[in-house]
């Protein structure tokens, strides 16, 4: 069994692009130390979630409103450096030391004579537990699991902060022809954004059970962890619940899934951040549309708040949704109201 370090930190991995002046005449002069510039780059939401996410996004979200929030994810101000010594025969990591990488002080002085990995990911979060094994072959990323649900299974009532990162390895300065270096890193996604709108359909506003609002919005099967080295999420699924559900809002010309146009309907909306689903690299490419392939089914629970004071939860299989978006964006749950009478009588 594999021995772990904590560590109240967080980090994400991915591509790099390294640039080094070459001397023309061959001569080259090794130097002891390289000086090491970072430059990195957020996620592009569109890359992400596919370029017709905002078409499909229809609840007006005010970014610039604190209460709401940006929808994608936040620049993070402070970059955590993992930087291990790879042995040169194995190639195998043998030892480590840190780095702490700004937006305007970027750089960091390495030892000229080896080569190393980089582990990096933002430092600005609470909710996640970090796990080191002692032979530099995992670190993880992963919450806490709050207790059993009335069926016995493991929830999770806190979501995961928001985590970006790269793992760039085989920076080569054995022998270094200059004393400075350049790369370029693309940050990524360790923990999965969700954008979940509820459309209402026929939700009169004449009768006791209209829906004025919801308390929280719950999502079954999803991993509870992730490997910052391979990207590969845990096979244990938790739930995890938002409570941070915002205003409901009455729109015309509400787009349906199936592309139907209605000429009014309401609408309940939240930002829910996740690991993703369980057993995947969410960010691998998939060939020809293919979609994740995941055993478990995924259910969202909505609880509703009525006019009348009484709550009212609502089921619904989404499993096929997220399969189709592995790496986040938008879920949309349409529910007409009229469907329930005969239940909400």
């Amino acid at each position: 069994m594999k021995s772990f370090r904590i560590f109240p930190l967080a980090v994400i991995a991915l591509t790099l692009f390294a640039s080094c002046d070459e001397n023309k005449d061959n001569d080259l002069e090794v130097v002891d130390s390289v000086r090491l510039s970072v430059s990195f780059k957020n996620p592009d939401p569109d890359f992400l979630w596919g370029e017709n996410w905002k078409t499909e996004w229809q609840y007006d979200w005010d970014s610039s409103d604190t209460t709401y929030g940006t929808l994608g994810y936040s620049t993070p101000e402070i970059i955590k450096g993992t930087i291990y010594n790879l042995d040169a025969n194995t190639g195998k990591r043998y030892n480590s030391f840190f780095k702490l990488f700004g937006l305007k002080d970027n750089s960091a002085t390495l030892p000229a004579g080896g080569k190393y990995d980089m582990l990096l990911y933002n430092t600005d979060t609470e909710n996640i537990i970090f796990q080191a094994s002692d032979d530099f072959e995992k670190y993880t990323a992963s919450t806490t699991i709050t207790g059993l649900d009335s069926m016995g299974v493991d929830k999770h009532l806190y979501e995961p902060d928001e985590l970006l990162g790269a793992l760039v390895t085989g920076v080569d300065i054995s022998k270094p022809s200059t004393d400075s270096m350049e790369i370029d890193v693309e940050l990524n996604p360790y923990s999965i954004i969700y954008l979940i709108q509820v459309v209402i359909l026929n939700n009169d506003d004449d009768q006791e059970t209209q829906a004025i609002g919801a308390s929280g919005i719950t999502i079954t099967g999803l991993s509870q962890g992730v490997d910052l080295f391979t990207r590969k999420t845990f096979d244990k699924t938790i739930l995890i619940t938002t409570e941070d559900i915002k205003p409901l809002q009455n729109h015309a010309n509400v787009r349906l899934e199936d592309g139907t146009i209605v000429e009014n309907a309401d609408i309940l909306a939240a930002r829910m951040l996740t690991w993703g689903l369980p057993g995947i690299n969410p960010m691998a490419p998939t060939k020809n549309g293919s979609k994740a392939a995941v055993g478990n089914q995924n259910f969202i629970a909505i609880d509703f708040t009525l006019r009348n004071g009484r709550p009212y939860t609502v089921v619904y299989e989404i499993t096929e949704q997220l399969r189709n978006k592995p790496a986040g964006g938008v879920l949309t749950v349409c529910i007409d109201w009229n469907d329930l009478d005969f239940i909400l009588a």
